[in-house]
């Protein structure tokens, strides 16, 4: 008998837009993320008050290059870590969004990690629906931390 047994996290959801329109979604990180990026280049830093995570962008995959999180349990648990958002058209003016963060469900983090992902992704399907999303901003505790950290 074979367990398989995945330790990244995937979030598959139907999204009212068609695939060039959540790709460019995708792409608005101020938008459903976090309205504080730094961008050069192919990388981007996103910032959440006294957090931030530094990725690189090679098309629908983002690796985690630097990190210091002191919100979570290790600062820099995801520096190497990759994130993938795979686009799937699915017919006229619908897709789907399969998005994964690799590993994630062995770290540490991964029981406050798991729902802010949740409400990140959902606030991107929801931009690239309404062109409106909720990223966080200045003054709110990161999704999945606690206010009073």
């Amino acid at each position: 008998m074979t367990t398989n047994i995945t330790t990244d996290f995937t979030l598959e959801l139907p999204v009212a837009a068609p695939a060039e329109q959540l790709h460019a979604a995708v792409a608005r990180v101020e938008d459903w993320w976090t309205v504080s990026v730094d961008r050069s280049g192919a990388e981007f830093t996103a910032r959440f008050d006294r957090n931030w995570t530094r990725l690189r962008v090679d098309g629908d995959r983002w690796t985690v290059i630097a990190q210091d999180t002191p919100a979570l349990p290790i600062a820099d648990e995801w520096v190497g870590d990759v994130l993938t958002f795979d686009v799937q058209d699915t017919s006229a003016g619908t897709s789907v969004l399969h998005f994964t963060h690799h590993g994630l469900l062995a770290q540490e983090c991964a029981s406050d990690c798991r729902p802010a992902w949740q409400r990140y992704i959902t606030s991107l399907v929801a931009l690239a629906e309404t062109g409106q999303g909720s990223p966080w901003r200045p003054g709110q505790a990161p999704a999945g931390e606690d206010p009073g950290t």
